[in-house]
């Protein structure tokens, strides 16, 4: 004759059964983030350092490398002769942006850095900030353009080794963008066409792993 077991036994083994099957889910979900492998962004093997520069932004504030740190930031070589080309990637990260918003912890800590060279004859502070704002103009605070010396710009990208070059081994304004970490370091690149979508949700699970 089977005993049938108590109301406090079969209250354990609810108990158990729940607790068992979170851990698994747990195990499961912490191992698929450990494990994740983004598919739009190529991560470098180790983080490289920028090398220091000074650069203006649209509202005349000085920009150096420190500037980097503290939250997630995009960096894009922009250059302000191809404004039409460069159109459809601002388009692009407008909507990456809005994705998102879904992501609370993330938004407002992810920032679009627009980096692009300024002619000589433009030094003053006010001078360059007026200059660059139109690249900007209508999209969110999170965006900021860049200016300074091209030499400075190119300096910065090819210090980094990005690859943004064209066949013939010269610079490229329409070259990857590079991801930035919390740290001021550079930790991968990703093409200048992709799926906003996809790469909000690649961004969130990447960061999330990341996160300081």
């Amino acid at each position: 004759m089977r005993r049938r077991l108590s109301a406090r036994a079969k209250l354990l083994l609810f108990v158990f059964g729940l607790g068992s099957l979170y851990g698994g889910w747990y195990a499961g979900h912490y191992y698929a983030r450990a494990t994740f492998t983004p598919e739009i962004i190529q991560l470098y093997p180790e983080p490289q350092a920028p090398p220091q520069f000074t650069l203006t932004d649209h509202q005349g504030e000085q920009w150096g490398r420190e500037r980097l740190t503290g939250g997630w930031n995009l960096l894009l070589p922009a250059d302000p002769a191809h404004q039409a080309a460069l159109e459809p990637l601002l388009y692009d990260l407008a909507r990456l942006h809005n994705r998102l918003a879904q992501y609370p912890e993330l938004h407002p800590r992810m920032g679009y850095l627009l980096l692009t060279p300024l002619p000589d004859n433009i030094r003053a502070p006010d001078a360059r900030a007026a200059a660059l704002r139109p690249l900007i103009a209508g999209y969110s605070a999170a965006f900021h353009a860049l200016g300074g010396d091209e030499d400075t710009i190119r300096d910065l990208f090819r210090a980094l080794d990005t690859g943004n070059q064209d066949n013939g081994g010269r610079f490229s304004w329409g070259g990857k963008l590079l991801l930035v970490s919390p740290q001021g370091e550079i930790i991968g690149e990703l093409p200048r066409t992709f799926d906003p979508v996809a790469l909000s949700e690649e961004l969130y699970t990447l960061t999330s792993f990341r996160a300081p």
